[in-house]
């Protein structure tokens, strides 16, 4: 039974990741005119960013086709979306570069694990509650 509701939870973490961090529209390559069959993003092809060599999830065919459980998703996600499925573009994006693909950029701290801890102590925020701060300050004095 446990076992059960991991599995279920990872699979929707998988498929949140997925539809939340793979797919972007593409309007610069629009070969098709603007009506309801370019899909809701406005362009004529959407982009999907996956592995090509995880079988099972990703995987580059011989024949230059994709098969595994993103492409499904993806292809699911974006037929929802009002896409066909020659609007896709399937892109080889490896799991390390993948914020990066969709416009994020490296940021924070480089360093030594000392200059590091040290840069976390002079920045970091304090998420607990303003309510819980002040009462475990009135506790501890």
């Amino acid at each position: 039974m446990k076992l059960r509701k991991v599995t279920a939870a990872s699979a929707a973490a998988l498929v949140l990741a997925l539809t939340a961090t793979a797919c972007g529209g593409d309007s610069k390559d629009d070969d098709t005119s603007s009506s309801a069959s370019a899909g809701s993003g406005g362009g004529g092809k959407i982009k999907v960013g996956i592995k090509y060599d995880q079988p099972g999830l990703g995987l580059k065919q011989p024949d230059g086709s994709f098969a595994g459980f993103d492409v499904d998703v993806a292809t699911y996600v974006a037929k929802e979306l009002g896409y066909k499925p020659n609007q896709i573009t399937f892109v080889e994006t490896k799991s390390a570069d993948r914020e990066n693909a969709l416009g994020w950029n490296d940021a924070g701290k480089t360093g030594t694990k000392a200059e590091c801890l040290a840069y976390i102590e002079e920045v970091w925020t304090d998420m607990r509650p303003l309510s819980l701060r002040k009462k475990m300050a009135e506790a501890g004095s």
